[in-house]
Parts: C-alpha cells; sequence; structure tokens
C-alpha cells in the first residue's frame, strides 16, 4: 500500500517497532508503524510514493519483518500487530477522549454561568470594551465577549439557562442571538 506522506494514517499492515537500545529512563516504549512508515524509517532510499515501487516495498517490509537479524542491525525488533486490536485500542482513546471533551464542556458551561450571573447593568453600560480575540482590533460588549471566548452558542445559554441571569444579560444574549440568525441568513443569501 502506498504511503500519502501529507496524512499521518494506519493504512496498511501496521507493526510494532521496539528499540532494543534502553531509553533514558530505562525504558522502550514500542512505536505503531504501517508498512510504508517502516520503510521510509529504515530504508529512506525507497521511494513510497511511487506506485512503480509497491512492490518493492513489499518485498523489502517481508523481509525486513521476517530476519531478526537485520532488525538487531538497526536496533529494533520487529513484529506484525493485528490491526483489529489497534482499531479496538484507537476507538477506546477516541471515546476516552469525546467522554473528557463532554466533562470539559460541562464545566466551562457551568463557568460561564457563573460569569454571566456577575455581569451587572453597570458592567455592560461600560460598552465595547474587550476584543474577541487578541489579534483582533473587533470590539464587543461583555457578554458577547465571554460568549465568543466560550464558544458556547449564545442560543444554547438563553434557553436552557437564561433564567439565571439578569434581565440586562438576558437582552444582550438575545441580542448576540439575533444579530448570529442575521448573520446566517445573509450568509444563506435570504436577507
Amino acid at each position: 500500500m502506498l504511503h500519502d506522506r501529507k496524512k499521518n494514517t494506519m493504512a496498511g499492515a501496521i507493526y510494532r517497532v521496539v528499540s532494543l537500545i534502553q531509553g533514558e529512563d530505562g525504558q522502550n516504549e514500542p512505536e505503531l508503524l504501517t508498512d510504508v512508515e517502516l520503510v521510509e524509517r529504515f530504508a529512506p532510499g525507497i521511494d513510497t510514493t511511487k506506485a512503480s515501487q509497491a512492490k518493492l516495498v513489499d518485498e523489502w517490509v517481508r523481509g525486513f519483518a521476517g530476519s531478526t537479524a537485520i532488525q538487531a542491525g538497526f536496533g529494533v525488533k520487529v513484529e506484525k500487530v493485528d490491526s483489529r486490536q489497534v482499531f479496538e485500542q484507537r476507538l477506546e482513546n477516541y471515546l476516552g477522549l469525546e467522554e473528557a471533551a463532554r466533562e470539559a464542556k460541562k464545566d466551562l458551561v457551568g463557568a460561564l454561568r457563573s460569569v454571566l450571573s456577575d455581569i451587572t447593568a453597570e458592567d455592560i453600560a461600560e460598552g465595547a470594551v474587550h476584543a474577541t480575540t487578541p489579534k483582533s482590533k473587533v470590539k464587543v460588549g461583555i457578554v458577547e465577549y465571554f460568549i465568543a471566548k466560550s464558544k458556547v452558542p449564545a442560543k444554547e445559554v438563553l434557553t436552557k439557562y437564561g433564567d439565571g441571569f439578569s434581565s440586562e444579560v438576558v437582552d444582550e444574549l438575545q441580542g448576540i442571538q439575533d444579530k448570529r440568525a442575521a448573520e446566517a441568513r445573509k450568509r444563506l443569501g435570504k436577507g
């Protein structure tokens, strides 16, 4: 299988590569490489981007993976890995990250609710004093600043938690929601 250098994919056979040389901490962390990545690492002279080299890549991988003497010459041990096992591990990692992201969003929404609850009419009256990004020259009001920073939609905040905010904050959230809806209509050519 040929390798697209622009993408870091796990297409093709997968091999676990363990260094035979002890690391600084005395541990040897195994590395997962595809057949093409194996060639790129240990036989950089073979061009893995050309279709005409596919047979050579396959033969080189078979020879390298099948010879512990050649592997030892490179200071590594190579073994083929069950791709289903790798898939299950990657899926488990992904689902764990997805769950962590959901928990982090809950924490962020809680902090956003707290800060919006603390905003006073005087804070809003100060006007457009906060930039939405460090590089941006656009100024926005304090409520829009926190909505923009959190990336939590104003509509979501308003519909789910609006009862807990002052009327001034609710008005600001409604204004942000109306502004976003108008921008969306304009993008779609309906406004």
